[in-house]
């Protein structure tokens, strides 16, 4: 499995987003990693993004999810390993 990088979550917003603004995005994407027990930044990220592109077709706002890894403290997997919330 590929560690997640910033360079990749970028890409993958060009990828779902192709007519949107990236650093709009990304500047939702951030909102997670602001706190030093926010772990895998780059990681919850790409998570966010997969679950926003379930359909895809890109239409659900990945900061949904951002929030939903700010305020739910246990782990969420979806398919093909990724984890939307680091295990603590």
């Amino acid at each position: 499995m590929v560690k997640p990088t910033r360079e990749l979550v970028i890409a993958k917003i060009e990828e779902i987003y192709p007519n949107r603004d990236v650093s709009e995005i990304l500047a939702k994407l951030d909102r997670y990693g602001d706190e030093e027990y926010e772990k895998e930044k780059n990681r919850v990220q790409m998570a966010a993004l997969k679950l926003s592109d379930e359909q895809g077709q890109g239409l659900l706002d990945p900061s949904r999810y951002i929030i939903a890894a700010k305020q739910v403290p246990r782990c969420l997997r979806v398919e093909n390993q990724w984890i939307l919330l680091p295990c603590q």
